[in-house]
Parts: C-alpha cells; sequence; structure tokens
C-alpha cells in the first residue's frame, strides 16, 4: 500500500475531541448524537442553520458530511465550500480534512503546496493526524523542499501523542540515518511502540530488528513472533520472512510444510522472492508433494518479475524436460534474460546453446562472448570450454556440455577433464575485477545464491557473527527489500600472487536509504575463480 492509500485510508476525518474554536453547546450535542445513531438527516438538519450561521465547527461537520455523502448527496466541492470556511477561522479539523483534499485532488486542483500550508497550520495547534502528515510531506518532498530534519521533527511532536505511523517512520529514519543520526535503540523504542499498536509494518521492521540484532539483543524466537503477528496481518514481507524461518528453523522448529504456507501467502501477493522458493520447494518435495508443472508455475511468476535466480532455473526446466515439454528456444531465451543480468551460470548455459545451436542458430561468436563473460567471473567450466575451443582452432566452434544447472548446496560439476591453461597477471587481474563487478551485480539484483558464491568458505564476517549467521543476517537485509541499487566507482586491485585486494568507494540505495563509503575487499584465488575472505568499511 503506497503512502497515498494510507493517507485516503486512514487520515480522512478527524474525531471532534480536534475541534477548535467555539461550541453552542446545544446543537453540538445534537448533531454529535445524531451522527452517532445514524441519523444523518437529523445530523444535517441540526448542522446547515448552524454552518449558514457561520459557526466554525457546523462548517466543518457539513464539509465531512458532503465529503462523505452523509444524508446529502456526495459532492466535494461543495465540502472544500464548508472546509475552507471553517479552516479560515481556525478550525483545526476542518484545515486537515482540507489538506487532505488538496492532497488527493478531491473538489479542488490537486496541490501539494496548499496540502503543506493547511497541514502547517492545523499541526500548530497540535492535531497528530496533521503533524504526521506535514512529516511525510517533508519526507517526501511533496509541496516542501525536501527536509529530512524537519520531517523528523513532526513525526516526533505526533509520535508522542501515540500516532502509530508517526513512531513507524520516526523509527525508520533512526534506522537509515535520515534528519537524524542513527540510532538503532531509537528506532527500536519508536517501531515497538507502533508495533504494539497492531502497525504491522512496525512488527515487520521488529520482526528484522531482532533477527539481525539492531537496536537489541539477536533473538530468532522474538523475530519469529513479529514477522508472525505481521504475517497474519496479510503483509506479504512478513509472510515471506516467517516462511524463510520455518524454511531454515530459525526460532522455530523447522517445518517445511508451514515454510510453503507462508510462502504461497506472500506468493500470491506478488512476492518475487516467495514464488522463486515455493518453486523450489515443489522441485525438492519439501513440505509439498513434489510436482514439477507447480513448481514451473510459482517459478515463471517470479521470472516474469526479472527475478534472474528464477529465469535460469526455469531455462535449466525447460532444456530437460522438466515440468513442461522440452523446448530448447524457450530454455535459450529465459538463460538469456538471466545472463543479461550478470549470473555467470546462465551465461555458460547460453553460450553452450550458442555453440551447440539448441534452441539458438549456432553462433560461435555469441558462444565465445558468454563464455568469456562467465569466465570472467571466474567461473571453471566457462574457462575450461574456452581452452577447448582454444584446442579446436580448425574447427569452426567445438561441441560443448550440456547446460550446467545452478546448485546452491556446492560446486558446479566438472563438464571437461581439459585442464585451463595457467592464466598470466593481466587475466588474473581482469578475472579479479570480474570477480568484484559479479558480486557487485549479483548484490544489486538480490541474487542470494550468486552473492554467496562470491564468498570463499573461509571468509570470516565482522561482528564475531558465525558464518551461519552472516548468511542468515545477509539473506534477510538484500532479499528483504523491494529493490537495491549498488554501483562502485574508483576500483583499484592490487595482486599479491594469490591474493588480491579491491579497494573502491560504494554507493548503495534503497527505499529510505542511501548510503556512499569506502570499501576494502581481500580476495583469495580459488581454481580459476576469485572469492572474498574478508571485507571492510572505511575510506
Amino acid at each position: 500500500m503506497t503512502w497515498g492509500q494510507l493517507m485516503k485510508k486512514l487520515l480522512l476525518a478527524l474525531f471532534a475531541a480536534l475541534l477548535l474554536g467555539p461550541v453552542w453547546a446545544s446543537p453540538f450535542d445534537d448533531a454529535k448524537a445524531a451522527n452517532a445513531r445514524g441519523d444523518y438527516l437529523a445530523e444535517i438538519q441540526t448542522t446547515r442553520p448552524a454552518a449558514l450561521a457561520g459557526q466554525a465547527w457546523a462548517q466543518w461537520f457539513l464539509g465531512d458530511s458532503y465529503r462523505l455523502g452523509r444524508g446529502v448527496a456526495q459532492d466535494p466541492v461543495e465540502a472544500v465550500k464548508w472546509y475552507q470556511l471553517a479552516a479560515k477561522q481556525g478550525n483545526a479539523g476542518a484545515q486537515s480534512n482540507l489538506g487532505i483534499m488538496y492532497y488527493n485532488g478531491q473538489g479542488v486542483a490537486q496541490s501539494f503546496a496548499q496540502a503543506a500550508k493547511w497541514f502547517t497550520q492545523a499541526a500548530d495547534q497540535g492535531v497528530a493526524f496533521a503533524q504526521y502528515n506535514i512529516g511525510a510531506l517533508y519526507h517526501n518532498g511533496q509541496g516542501v523542499v525536501q527536509d529530512y530534519a524537519t520531517a523528523a521533527k513532526w513525526y516526533r511532536l505526533a509520535a508522542t501523542q501515540g500516532f502509530a505511523l508517526a513512531q513507524l517512520d520516526l523509527g525508520t529514519l533512526y534506522q537509515s540515518g535520515n534528519g537524524v543520526k542513527v540510532d538503532m535503540e531509537q528506532a527500536f523504542k519508536w517501531l515497538r511502540l507502533a508495533a504494539d499498536q497492531g502497525n504491522a509494518s512496525a512488527q515487520s521492521s521488529l520482526g528484522l530488528m531482532y533477527y539481525n540484532g539492531q537496536g537489541v539483543a539477536q533473538d530468532y524466537a522474538q523475530a519469529a513472533k513479529w514477522f508472525g503477528l505481521a504475517a497474519d496481518q496479510g503483509l506479504a514481507f512478513a509472510q515471506y520472512n516467517i516462511g524463510a524461518l520455518y524454511h531454515s528453523g530459525q526460532g522455530v522448529v523447522q517445518d517445511y510444510a508451514t515454510a510453503a504456507k507462508w510462502y504461497r501467502l506472500a506468493a500470491g501477493q506478488g512476492f518475487a522472492l516467495a514464488q522463486l522458493d515455493l518453486g523450489h520447494l515443489y522441485q525438492e518435495g519439501k513440505g509439498v508433494k513434489l510436482d514439477f508443472e507447480e513448481a514451473s508455475k510459482w517459478l515463471h511468476l517470479a521470472a516474469a518479475q526479472g527475478n534472474a535466480s528464477a529465469q535460469s532455473d526455469l531455462g535449466l526446466m525447460y532444456s530437460i524436460g522438466q515440468g513442461a515439454a522440452q523446448d530448447y528456444a524457450q530454455a535459450a531465451k529465459l538463460f538469456g534474460l538471466a545472463a543479461d543480468q550478470g549470473l555467470a551460470f546462465a551465461q555458460y548455459n547460453i553460450g553452450t546453446f550458442y555453440a551447440n545451436g539448441q534452441g539458438v542458430a549456432k553462433d560461435p561468436t555469441a558462444a565465445v562472448k558468454w563464455l568469456r563473460l562467465a569466465a570472467a567471473q571466474g567461473f571453471a567450466p566457462a574457462l575450461r570450454e574456452l581452452t577447448l575451443l582454444g584446442q579446436n582452432q580448425s574447427a569452426k566452434v567445438a561441441t560443448l556440455s550440456e547446460p550446467v544447472a545452478k546448485t546452491a548446496d556446492g560446486p558446479v560439476a566438472q563438464t571437461s577433464t581439459t585442464p585451463a591453461a595457467k592464466p598470466d597477471s593481466g587475466l588474473a587481474l581482469a578475472q579479479a575485477e570480474a570477480a568484484v563487478k559479479s558480486w557487485v551485480s549479483a548484490w544489486s539484483n538480490q541474487d542470494l545464491t550468486a552473492y554467496f558464491k562470491a564468498y570463499a568458505d573461509e571468509f570470516i564476517p565482522a561482528g564475531k557473527l558465525s558464518r551461519k549467521q552472516w548468511e542468515s543476517q545477509r539473506r534477510d537485509r538484500i532479499g528483504g527489500r523491494a529493490s537495491i541499487s549498488v554501483r562502485i566507482e574508483g576500483l583499484e586491485i592490487v595482486l599479491n600472487g594469490s591474493t588480491a585486494t579491491a579497494t573502491f568507494r560504494q554507493h548503495y540505495r534503497a527505499k529510505g536509504i542511501s548510503d556512499t563509503t569506502g570499501k576494502t575487499l581481500e580476495l583469495v584465488k580459488h581454481g580459476d575463480s576469485w572469492k572474498i575472505i574478508s571485507e571492510r568499511v572505511g575510506s
């Protein structure tokens, strides 16, 4: 749900307690009583004379009646007219609702600047709804110059009045460091307050903090609790996360059937990672009956959203006729889509298709192009196939191996017994550079399989985390976001035999987060590829 939808759903009306200005007790009480019993005609009969007499509370109430079609035909233009009359008299409820009308373009031309004006006037009178709304406008730069610090100021005022959405967004600012100093304990404090009020997004964020040990001691059981509460409210991200905990047995007893249940709910809402993992469960027969057609169905949905792992997995299924009739042309199409996103195993597979003329016209140039891209990432089978091509100078192209499956449990099976040529220092440098860029691509594309393959078995995570804890943390931080952008510049690599040091500036962007920092990767040569053995942040 977008911020604008939340505004429409949650913030259109204010309670009578917000009323400011003089109140004529008897008509006001009569109007409230009529509204409470659903007698809207009686409410109109009470409020209209008072509104015509210039009483601000009645003008506000009459505006609500026209906006909602309560006792009169719905008429947003007439609603704006009465809100303006009350707002100009300083009625905070009318000011706040007038801001909503300008924000949504209801009964008046849409104007974020006018929305900001009226939200501010109501916020200055202490109305929590309006304080949150003007904070959101500063947060998003709508109608005002974007200013996270001012957003935080208004969120804090609304949050201290117990307004859950303000507590949520203030906590998020403390997490990202926008407008305030990064403070995970403060983030936890405000998110917990919102979560205790039943806010699903806050509950899910709280689950992440417990899972990662941010602002609170790491506790998978608490993470599962909060993910579960948010999942019960239908939040797809939380449904996926609680499914992943049941899948891995973190904080709960491992249960593939329950994992499948939650994945299915999130997948039904279009959550690509849930579609991918549900497809994998059907491929493996874990928690569900083995069903390649059902696996293909869910992988197709994830692939249609651009998930590279799903595209590659489907390509393999089509190439071997699993879950569908064997179709090399379709396999080639899917391998190509995944290869374009930088997946080495997909680049290798589409390379073999071009070499063998499977699903595409035989094209030695295209075959070599894709094999070189995979080899540049240190993908050993591609290096070996290129060696085969080099040993068949007189042939147009060698016949290469069958497609290789991406595996999560071990290395890709060897496809040729011919040893690769020993690379010179220039090639080694190119391979190390390609390994770094492949790591960046996998991170940015949220391809967790390729991301984790970039790290050596002997990689030592920072912060005294175990490898399993680190992988779980990274899986959550990478896979749990709607989108991620990672870009590097100024890459410099220094070789020292079988090790290398890569330094660069890293630019990371995700929703609500923008960060630029220096980073250093230490890499070690493993066969024909380079793997990360340590990483540190700092210029």
